[in-house]
């Protein structure tokens, strides 16, 4: 279905913005707004882009600080010359709000942009307000370094992702150890929720491209990776299994290598 809010008329304004909103809610519609003004302005619909600028400054004023000071950066990252959006990025990924992920993944596409948008990405999920997950992140990855310890980090994800069930990166963590330990149904089943609770995560999606091909499950692996290089197209081992696949699809010949790759952390 699409976007139904899209076709907003002047009078569906306000009863759109009357319910109370909370703050991932807020960034969202006025991410649609702002698209919405832009359309506006550009058809000379001055009426409709009186309200809908009427309601983005509203919006904006009811943003928590931090994404105050986030939508300020999103601003000077649009508008600003090379050096200011490195330093923009770099911001923002120090900020750690997950609301600005789309904007940072719009800058995967620019080869000037794109390692330090894809680093602001990892620290922004990487990061968690609470000190107790934070200290299973780090023992698990420690056991995640060697193969004798890889259930050991298994089992601290685990429980990770039962001390905080929204926290996208547990699941990633534990997507990649189970892809080590080549338990590649169970990484799939995590890489699928990593990408329906954060759809920009080009880890999952190039993770979960690795586990398909290991299950010689071809074409799927092929979607998946196609996937991964529309977020981040800079993944250059990616792009090369993509190369490998749809010739393999193509003539249904010699399978692909399977060796390791990927965006997984």
């Amino acid at each position: 279905m699409g976007d139904v809010s899209a076709s907003l008329g002047a009078d569906d304004v306000q009863t759109a913005t009357s319910s109370t909103l909370d703050p991932a809610q807020t960034w969202e519609r006025l991410s649609l707004v702002t698209r919405q003004l832009k359309v506006a302005v550009a058809d000379e619909d001055y009426a409709l882009a009186a309200k809908l600028r009427d309601e983005q400054k509203t919006l904006s004023e009811s943003l928590p600080p931090l994404l105050q000071y986030a939508l300020g950066q999103v601003s000077k990252l649009r508008t600003g010359n090379t050096q200011e959006q490195l330093q923009t990025i770099i911001n923002l990924g120090e900020a750690g709000e997950a609301a600005v992920v789309p904007d940072l993944a719009a800058c995967l596409t620019n080869p000037e942009l794109a390692d330090t948008a894809e680093k602001a990405m990892w620290a922004i999920f990487m990061k968690n307000k609470d000190p107790r997950v934070n200290e299973l992140m780090q023992e698990g990855c420690m056991y995640m370094r060697s193969p004798a310890t890889y259930d050991k980090a298994l089992g601290v994800f685990s429980h990770m992702i039962q001390l905080a069930p929204s926290y996208v990166e547990g699941y990633n963590k534990r997507a990649t150890v189970n892809y080590l330990m080549g338990r590649h149904q169970a990484s799939i089943d995590d890489c699928n929720t990593v990408l329906g609770m954060q759809p920009y995560h080009f880890g999952a999606a190039s993770g979960l491209g690795l586990c398909l091909l290991q299950l010689s499950r071809f074409e799927e692996a092929l979607a998946a990776f196609e996937a991964a290089l529309v977020i981040h197209p800079g993944m250059s081992n990616i792009r090369r299994f993509v190369a490998d696949l749809r010739r393999h699809v193509a003539t249904d010949g010699q399978e692909p290598g399977a060796g390791g790759a990927g965006g997984k952390q």
